[in-house]
């Protein structure tokens, strides 16, 4: 039973306590502000179909039926949408037949054991899954797309192209196959082009067994095309099988991310090149978490890679990537040093660094006087230490 606002609230107008609503952080806030009284309920509820959340088989499944029937009226609403179902049992196909990597299968296999061929008639999750797509391509006005460990089909491609408001998609332990499922109800023909402007790929992977597509219908170019602007990727073995050596037709690239786990020689080489096959030479930022590459190999290892700007990750790695006439100019270093290891890594690094962020065991103020001296246009400096004081003014 919804309360009625308090008379010391009345007074409001309700285009103030809508714009009150619309600056909450997360939708789930909003939910509770609606169950408070009958106005914010009412004011509220719209709002809150701007934010579309299917996490949930079952909660899921109801709020498709509500957007078919009693939300039939609301579609333009929906503004971000984001999907993390399983679909256990979803059936392929008899020609499809799939083979996961080990990699994939370490955090998703118990997704991933219900895709199989069969002659079987479909399953409720082939079911949920033409649903999911059909009522997606009724968001006209959808601007962010968030796909989690679920298949992403050629009806993706379609689904996403048929959308003229979305900008931003990321998709997230995902595998890409190249069929759809099994009774899908096809779209609409659209000669749309995508017109994502913010691409995230994090932690996908393709099928050992699929063919390789050719360049124009490859993945990255059927979900982005020339109106990317930013594009934020894993990289690990099976990013190389999904991406190969391709020279990528993305104009419009400005800023390019690349996230390693864990950095070996392959990976290292495999990086370079992707980035370099980049025609449009993007600022790079690359984080790198650990490496396992031995140290007398890291180096004498110099594989520069072009447009780096950023770097956060461990001291080694840094001039792997980097050069003395590298234009990198931000570094965040995540690994706690001693002050002559330190030193001698600093000094192999560029000279146009602007910021830097650093980790001591034990804070020395020769730290400072050797930044002072390699990197004359630093303009930012920041020192964690485990051990030791600053010194006394």
């Amino acid at each position: 039973m919804f309360r009625s606002l308090p008379n010391m609230l009345q007074g409001i107008p309700a285009d103030i306590w809508i714009t009150i609503f619309e600056a909450l952080d997360e939708p789930s806030h909003l939910a509770q502000v609606v169950l408070t009284c009958c106005k914010f309920n009412q004011l509220g509820s719209k709002i809150l179909l701007r934010y579309v959340l299917w996490t949930r088989e079952d909660p899921a499944r109801r709020n498709l039926v509500h957007w078919q029937s009693v939300h039939n009226n609301f579609l333009f609403l929906p503004r971000r949408l984001k999907i993390d179902l399983s679909f256990d049992g979803l059936l392929f196909p008899e020609s499809m037949m799939f083979h996961v990597s080990d990699e994939i299968l370490l955090y998703r296999q118990p997704r991933l054991r219900a895709l199989q061929s069969t002659h079987a008639t479909p399953s409720p999750a082939n079911g949920l899954y033409d649903t999911v797509v059909q009522q997606i391509s009724k968001f006209t006005m959808l601007e962010e797309l968030i796909l989690t460990r679920i298949p992403i089909t050629p009806v993706i491609y379609q689904l996403v192209a048929s959308l003229p408001k979305l900008r931003f998609l990321e998709i997230r332990c995902c595998i890409f196959v190249n069929q759809d499922p099994l009774a899908l109800t096809p779209l609409l023909e659209t000669n749309n082009a995508s017109s994502i402007t913010h691409l995230v790929l994090w932690e996908n992977a393709p099928s050992r067994e699929q063919p390789s597509p050719g360049i124009a219908t490859h993945l990255l170019h059927r979900l982005a095309g020339s109106s990317l602007r930013s594009l934020t990727i894993t990289w690990c073995s099976s990013s190389s099988l999904l991406f190969g050596t391709r020279r990528w037709q993305l104009p419009n690239l400005k800023q390019l991310e690349l996230h390693v786990a864990l950095l070996t020689r392959d990976l290292t080489d495999s990086a370079v090149e992707f980035v370099n096959n980049c025609t449009a030479n993007p600022r790079v930022s690359l984080h790198v978490n650990k490496y396992n590459v031995a140290v007398p190999q890291i180096s004498s290892t110099n594989v520069p890679m072009r447009g780096l700007r950023s770097f956060r990750g461990p001291l080694p790695v840094v001039a792997v990537f980097t050069g003395s006439s590298s234009k990198v100019e931000h570094i965040t270093l995540t690994e706690s040093l001693e002050i002559n290891h330190l030193l001698a890594g600093l000094e192999r690094l560029s000279q146009n660094i602007r910021t830097l962020d650093l980790q001591l065991r034990k804070y020395d103020n020769e730290v400072l006087f050797a930044i002072h001296q390699l990197f004359p246009v630093v303009e930012s400096v920041a020192i964690r230490f485990g051990k030791g004081a600053l010194p006394k003014v």
